[in-house]
Formats: C-alpha cells, sequence, structure tokens
C-alpha cells in the first residue's frame, strides 16, 4: 500500500500562486518554499483551470477506525493479549455508535503489529524431577562438551547399543590392514 500524501495547505498555495504572478520562476519558488518544482508547476497548472486554490472535496469512503480508535483497540488488546479476537471486537463495539466487523478489528491489528499466535505448550516437569535435575547440574558443572558427550555415550551406549560418537582415532581401521597383510604372508608359506 502506497504512503499517503499530505495535501499542501491552502495558504501555502496561495503563496505559490502570488509568486508566480508576480514574476518569480518556478524553479525560484521552489527553492523559497522548500516544495518540489513538480509540485509548484501542479498548484499553478491547478489555479488557471479552476480558479481557485482549494481543494476539492476528499471522495471515497472514509476508515471506520480512525488513529484514536485504533489506539484504543491496541490499548483493549495489551492490557490482555490471549483475548479471542471476538470478545475483543464485542468488547469494542460496546461504546461506539458505528459497529465494525471482526474482519476489521483482525485487520487493524495486523496493520499495528499483532498477530496470531498459537501458544507452544510447556513441558511439564513435576517437582521431585526438577529437584533431581538440579542436583545432577550442581553435581557436574564441572563438565565439559567434550566429557558431557564422552559420559552420555557410555550411557546411551550401554543402554541402547554401541557408541553414537565414535572417537577421532581410527586406529582400529590400521590394525585391520596389519592383519591383512599378515594372512597374505601366510599363503605364501602354503
Amino acid at each position: 500500500m502506497t504512503e499517503k500524501r499530505k495535501l499542501l495547505s491552502d495558504d501555502i498555495e496561495k503563496v505559490i500562486v502570488e509568486m508566480r504572478e508576480s514574476g518569480h520562476k518556478l524553479q525560484q519558488i521552489a527553492s523559497t518554499l522548500g516544495i518540489p518544482r513538480g509540485t509548484v508547476s501542479d498548484v499553478i497548472v491547478r489555479f488557471r483551470h479552476r480558479g481557485t486554490v482549494e481543494n476539492k472535496p476528499q471522495t471515497g469512503r472514509r476508515r471506520l477506525l480512525d488513529e484514536r480508535n485504533r489506539r484504543v483497540l491496541v490499548r483493549q488488546v495489551r492490557s490482555d493479549r490471549k483475548i479471542p479476537l471476538n470478545d475483543a471486537t464485542t468488547t469494542f463495539n460496546e461504546h461506539r455508535e458505528v459497529q465494525v466487523s471482526k474482519r476489521t478489528v483482525q485487520r487493524a491489528l495486523y496493520q499495528e503489529g499483532y498477530n496470531r499466535r498459537v501458544v507452544k505448550k510447556k513441558v511439564r516437569v513435576r517437582e521431585v524431577n526438577r529437584k533431581k535435575r538440579k542436583k545432577w547440574a550442581r553435581e557436574n558443572l564441572h563438565w565439559t562438551v567434550r566429557v558431557t558427550h564422552e559420559e552420555l555415550n557410555s550411557r546411551v551406549g550401554s543402554i541402547y547399543g554401541p557408541n553414537l560418537y565414535p572417537d577421532d582415532d581410527d586406529d582400529d581401521d590400521d590394525d585391520d590392514d596389519d592383519d591383512d597383510n599378515n594372512d597374505d604372508d601366510d599363503d605364501e608359506v602354503e
């Protein structure tokens, strides 16, 4: 959505027309008033066509929620972030003459940065287990990352099978190669 442009006040437009009629060039008027040259040109052309500098009345439907109503809505939602959209709409409409739909409230909240979120379920830990975890953590504060992996692997491996994180040393592979060479020597003797 494009940003809404500000309208020049009637006073500034009158000054533009007066400066032009007194003989100033467009660039001089623009630099004096700090307005783009194209805007100055548009004001002068409009004055020549209509004979006045007043702006036409705004066309189109007005917004249902002005800035003040949006602030009220945001304040209401901020006070209770878990309020359902239907309830927020109902309480917002209680003090208004013109009622707004749930979709209008949803759109306004979205534009203000409030989106629907599903709360992630929190894992509940019983008090007994919480104390056990805390005790275990205090006992093992001195552990490094490597020790933790090795310790966990030895426990996991003893319960569930082989070590999940083997050591980086590949000494076992070298021993297998030596055994293969020895087998070849035995074959020659026979």
